[in-house]
């Protein structure tokens, strides 16, 4: 079976899904920008390691023209005669016109979404544009049980969903943190670490809230006194400014570290070091960070709001869940982890375990089942209605 799957910029976690995928079918990849402008990842020179379409190299496909971007993919889609392709949901020009072409040449397509009902306000002409963009595609993949749910609401069968698109690495980190932790002392110096902390890893931007997790933190820092445990918060953005005079305001400039982006390469150092991870998003479609913490081994207090807490946060178990307006909650799950009351090690076994049935296999199984559904599907005919609403969208 011939799979084009189709990805914006191929990052760290895309290409270790891919190279799983590509053991048990024959791949292609169509990247559509080599850069983009979010992300400050490393260029993946082991991307080239694949039957790799990079439509863009010199910038963000969101800087090219309709003309341009169409002729790309007509090219791609012909060059590689998938036998079903895997797009990454239904937004943007790009994946929409991906989408139109692959229905244009007959090519069965499976729609990659990790979308839930709560992470957007849903407004019912949107919804109704969703669903008419769905009787395009055959099977989905979606990240787990709220992404599934979402699915079957915009109409998709429940036997044509398949979960597990949201996975990484997790051997990577699991053996990452545990050589990281034989080597505390000299990694410790050179990262300029406290002793004990608690770890969090975000883009600087509003929907992950950490205005809320620096207050929550600095209530916390109250409470326990000498014995707290230090902040650290990886990342970047555009509001790094305003949170470092946050945390100046409440003198705890020696207490919350922002190291800066971390790169892929050197994160399972950091999650190594830490002692419990912290993600309070009011917005999250999965957060694959907590992925990442949970294969290092570490107990996760998660926010419900983010996507992935239904499917891998046991409460009790490996963390605890929380609401991200809820601060005392945040604070007194704070205070219990870093004064003994929660078994931290016993969680953190619990994160590993758990997180291996989360793997890159996973993805890789989940996508080809998908695949095949779809392939074996009656021939799609799309009637008069959908076909128009994409038409209008792609002119838009």
């Amino acid at each position: 079976m011939r799979i084009a799957i189709f990805i914006h910029r191929i990052g760290s976690y895309h290409l270790a899904r891919l190279n799983a995928l590509s053991k048990i079918c024959d791949l292609y990849v169509v990247e559509y920008s080599a850069v983009d402008n979010t992300y400050q990842w490393d260029i993946i020179e082991e991307k080239n390691n694949l039957n790799l379409i990079t439509l863009f190299t010199d910038s963000d496909i969101h800087n090219k023209s309709k003309y341009v971007i169409e002729k790309a993919l007509k090219n791609a889609l012909l060059q590689i005669a998938p036998d079903v392709v895997a797009l990454p949901g239904w937004y943007g020009f790009h994946v929409l016109v991906s989408l139109s072409l692959s229905s244009l040449y007959g090519i069965p397509a499976v729609v990659m979404s990790d979308s839930t009902n709560h992470d957007h306000p849903r407004v019912w002409w949107k919804e109704w544009i969703k669903k008419n963009i769905l009787h395009f595609y055959s099977s989905a993949l979606v990240g787990g049980t709220p992404h599934k749910l979402y699915m079957l609401k915009l109409g998709m069968t429940e036997k044509s969903i398949f979960t597990g698109y949201d996975t990484v690495d997790n051997e990577y980190f699991t053996v990452g943190a545990h050589s990281a932790r034989s080597r505390v002392s000299t990694l410790r110096k050179e990262y300029r670490l406290p002793v004990n902390y608690f770890l969090s890893s975000n883009r600087f931007i509003p929907q992950k809230n950490l205005f809320f997790l620096i207050e929550a933190y600095g209530r916390y820092r109250h409470l326990a006194g000498n014995g707290a445990w230090k902040l650290v918060i990886l990342g970047d953005g555009e509001l790094r400014k305003k949170l470092e005079n946050l945390v100046n305001t409440l003198n705890l400039s020696a207490d919350v570290l922002f190291p800066g982006f971390i790169q892929y390469k050197n994160l399972p150092n950091y999650y190594g070091l830490a002692k419990a991870y912290v993600q309070a998003s009011t917005k999250e479609t999965w957060g694959l960070v907590i992925n990442e913490a949970m294969a290092s081994g570490l107990p996760v207090l998660v926010s419900d709001r983010c996507g992935c807490a239904t499917d891998l946060v046991h409460d009790g178990i490996n963390g605890y869940k929380f609401d991200p307006s809820d601060r005392d909650a945040l604070v007194s799950h704070l205070f219990a982890m870093s004064t003994g009351k929660y078994d931290t090690k016993t969680l953190g076994k619990a994160s590993e375990e758990i997180i291996k049935n989360w793997s890159t296999e996973l993805f890789a199984d989940s996508l080809l089942k998908a695949a095949a559904v779809a392939i074996n599907a009656p021939k799609k005919r799309v009637h008069i209605l959908p076909r128009c609403v994409l038409s209008l969208l792609l002119r838009v």
